[in-house]
């Protein structure tokens, strides 16, 4: 636990060059599959979202690792977890649907979980 804190400016760093990394794939996917464009869904377009993805993923287990994140203390963090499968489907109903309204949805719960992990606030704490 003592050398992944350590490493924590390198892990988050990494986590928010995946996260900016992911979003901007899946928009630049979304956007081309609005305008008909049949390679987003393709294979390797999903392939590189695919491996993209994962290591976001293990770049946020390293991340809560090294905090030691702990349900009563870190509520942000599990909003934050709980908003991840509404970005999910929403983002996979706009590649298959080809849907505008989807595509904003899913970037919607991608501003609500940077909202969440900016201020260390689950959505229910912020106006109160």
């Amino acid at each position: 636990m003592a050398t992944l804190l350590a490493e924590y400016a390198s892990l988050k760093a990494a986590h928010l060059g995946l996260v900016a990394a992911s979003v901007g794939l899946f928009a630049w996917r979304a956007c081309a599959a609005l305008r008909g464009a049949a390679w987003p869904r393709a294979a390797a377009a999903r392939r590189a979202s695919v491996a993209v993805d994962t290591a976001l993923l293990a770049s946020g287990v390293l991340l809560a690792l090294a905090i030691s994140v702990q349900p009563q203390r870190d509520d942000w963090f599990f909003a934050k977890l709980a908003l991840l499968p509404l970005y999910v489907v929403c983002g996979a109903l706009a590649l298959r649907r080809r849907s505008g309204a989807w595509l904003l949805a899913a970037l919607a719960a991608v501003a609500a979980m940077a909202a969440v992990a900016l201020l260390k606030l689950p959505p229910w704490r912020w106006l109160g």
